[in-house]
């Protein structure tokens, strides 16, 4: 079964934050803890996000018979896309330069992008829409490229932060910027309860 996803797998306040944290801790490598294990969870995540809707997902679902060899592939790629989009604003959130590998992906992935958007007129001048094929399953990957290319060249960049206790990224939108965790429920009393502990050694 799909992963049953929540309000709290999405903090990253970005898709591509959002999408670069479905490992659940990525500071405990001792085990596995990728949530994204298998082209389902892919569809669902992508579902959860809101890129696409309950029937294209449905449709998404249905190629995993119909094209195992093509949602395989859409899978493999997912997971290099997130980790060069984790890796490099693992980075930048540490004041670090990002690798040239990673970014050349991301611009890779951002270009073929462009072939599953759709531009049209709108009620403040243009919309843009992705155009999803139900035989295409590659268009999953492209509103997150387009995200991850987004906030590289915003000013939403330098919000961004990075959980100490499990390593996921997000945009820090807090009045005065002093966010600290991922999550006050998860994270943010994990921190406290060491706290608590390390005052009674």
């Amino acid at each position: 079964m799909p992963k049953d996803w929540g309000n709290n797998d999405f903090v990253g306040g970005c898709l591509s934050l959002d999408f670069a944290n479905t490992v659940h801790d990525r500071v405990d490598t001792s085990k596995d803890q990728d949530l994204l294990g298998n082209y389902a969870d892919l569809v669902s995540w992508a579902r959860a996000a809101g890129t696409i809707t309950s029937s294209i997902a449905r449709r998404f679902s249905d190629l995993a018979t119909k094209n195992p060899t093509q949602t395989a592939s859409v899978h493999r790629r997912a997971i290099r896309l997130r980790e060069a989009i984790y890796r490099t604003f693992a980075a930048v959130s540490g004041a670090q330069s990002p690798n040239d590998k990673d970014i050349e992906s991301i611009c890779s992935a951002y270009a073929d992008a462009g072939r599953y958007l759709s531009v049209v007129p709108g009620g403040d001048g243009i919309e843009m829409h992705w155009k999803l094929d139900r035989d295409d399953a590659f268009g999953l990957l492209a509103p997150i490229a387009f995200s991850a290319n987004e906030l590289l060249l915003c000013d939403d960049l330098k919000r961004l932060k990075q959980c100490q206790p499990c390593g996921w990224l997000f945009l820090d939108k807090s009045k005065g910027g002093r966010r600290r965790w991922c999550d006050m429920k998860t994270c943010g009393n994990r921190a406290k309860v060491t706290r608590f502990r390390q005052r009674q050694i």
